[in-house]
């Protein structure tokens, strides 16, 4: 406390540097109308066709190229759906604000989903 009281000019740079924290973290808060219960960042839910892909990319994971073209990233799959070439219906919603190390696909989360041999 004696250095902050003797140096003057380093107050002021502690004192704003303290200001814009707390202002960075209070703007990068989500805001909450819901009483403080916040969902993941999803959109509707929404319906699929497509074809269960293998990916070697990255050490391999599973892909769902869908027949109007669309690459979904699911976050899981269920185990009895994760055959290479299985043709599937399903629901899924696009995960907002997901980072993955996977560079093929959009992040959804699978709601439901079905082969259609």
């Amino acid at each position: 406390m004696l250095a902050l009281a003797l140096n003057p000019a380093r107050n002021t740079v502690i004192v704003i540097g303290l200001l814009f924290g707390a202002t960075a973290c209070v703007v990068a808060s989500p805001a909450s109308t819901d009483g403080g219960s916040q969902a993941v960042a999803e959109v509707d839910v929404e319906s699929f066709s497509g074809t269960v892909r293998w990916l070697e990319l990255e050490g391999g994971f599973w892909g769902i190229e869908t027949a109007q073209g669309k690459q979904l990233l699911p976050m899981t799959l269920p185990e009895e759906v994760q055959r290479d070439g299985l043709k599937v219906q399903g629901n899924f919603r696009l995960l907002k604000d997901v980072m993955t190390i996977q560079m093929w696909g959009t992040p959804v989360d699978v709601t439901h989903i079905e082969a259609i041999e």
